[in-house]
């Protein structure tokens, strides 16, 4: 399984980020001129990338940079080559892909916790008037880059650069073999809804405040600076709420969710409340469960959500008046209780898909 990490570049002087700058702009521009070739000339299969010395001159860019500019290109291109629509594609992301001939990290030195050294980036021509070899950016380490250290993740040879409106970034990449599933341990259920992120099949809550975040983005401006720190505190909120139910249950073996695809394309709420729920990412939070549990071993299973929020956990029959908003009270048997707490009960009792 591959993760990434993502460590900031806007540490460095002005000089090395302009010349950074210089870079990214300048492999952009070669990538898209790789694509209008290959796209024109109809050489959009094959290995076009074999020999690129031809355009070596066009570019003040290195010969090897040069030829993952064109290789970058060429999977554009053939990307958009499978779509119905065949349209000239533009790469109209300033990134870099990179390999080991290009950089390298070197840790713990002086006072900063990396040291990023670009190398190979310009070509010889270019090199005798300006002398620039290598380039070092430093940067700092945080916690998601320590924990995939502490979970015995080794760090890929492939890295990212990208430039952003708050600077330039190196995304890292990390390997590690999945763990093996536990044959062992605890299988529960979970909801997963809106006034209450999770609640589990033995009646445990977790992500209480997720109603009062989502309606604290709906107020703001949509694309204002307070609007996307507050999605960014909804993001960071659900991976704490993922972390809290793996720390809580440190020993299960598998965990059983509802497939919610499309749920919100599906439900139909008055127009006020569709103004927040449009806020609750449950797939944020599915996906860091899934995350997560290839780390610990932990299996998840997705069942079917048809009627689980309507079917009695006790007497198992089905009656959709039996759910009053946050209350279950079966209108055959009687039984009352939360009702988000009896679907995750229905969800631990169906097959998986």
């Amino acid at each position: 399984m591959i993760r990434k990490s993502t460590l900031n570049l806007n540490f460095s002087n002005t000089g090395k980020l302009e010349l950074l700058d210089g870079l990214i702009i300048e492999y952009n521009r070669m990538v898209n001129y790789f694509i209008d070739y290959l796209w024109n000339n109809n050489l959009v299969h094959g290995k076009f990338v074999s020999n690129t010395k031809q355009f070596n001159n066009l570019t003040f860019l290195s010969a090897q940079l040069v030829q993952c500019a064109s290789k970058q290109a060429l999977a554009i291109c053939k990307s958009q080559n499978k779509k119905k629509k065949k349209t000239k594609p533009v790469f109209n992301k300033f990134i870099i892909e990179l390999d080991s001939r290009f950089s390298e990290l070197i840790q713990d030195v002086n006072s900063f916790d990396f040291w990023f050294k670009l190398k190979s980036l310009y070509s010889r021509a270019y090199n005798k008037d300006k002398k620039i070899y290598n380039i070092f950016f430093p940067s700092k380490k945080h916690k998601h880059f320590n924990d995939m250290s502490k979970n015995n993740f080794i760090i890929k040879k492939s890295c990212r650069i990208r430039k952003t409106d708050k600077g330039f970034f190196l995304d890292i990449f990390f390997e590690k073999e999945e763990s093996l599933k536990r044959i062992k341990g605890r299988k529960i259920g979970i909801d997963i809804g809106y006034k209450k992120l999770v609640v589990s099949s033995d009646g445990y809550t977790f992500g209480k405040d997720i109603e009062k975040i989502c309606t604290k983005i709906s107020k703001k401006k949509r694309g204002s600076k307070s609007y996307k720190k507050s999605l960014i505190e909804r993001d960071e909120y659900i991976n704490k709420t993922s972390k809290d139910i793996y720390d809580f249950y440190p020993k299960i073996k598998e965990l059983k969710i509802e497939n919610l695809k499309n749920v919100k394309h599906k439900s139909k709420f008055s127009k006020s409340f569709n103004n927040k729920f449009q806020y609750w990412s449950y797939s944020k939070l599915i996906n860091r469960l899934k995350l997560t549990s290839e780390i610990n071993g932990v299996q998840i299973s997705e069942v079917n959500p048809a009627y689980t929020s309507q079917t009695c956990s006790f007497c198992s029959k089905s009656n959709k008046l039996s759910r009053n908003k946050e209350i279950f009270e079966c209108v055959y048997c009687g039984k009352i209780l939360d009702a988000d707490h009896n679907a995750a009960i229905n969800i631990f009792m169906k097959e998986r898909l």
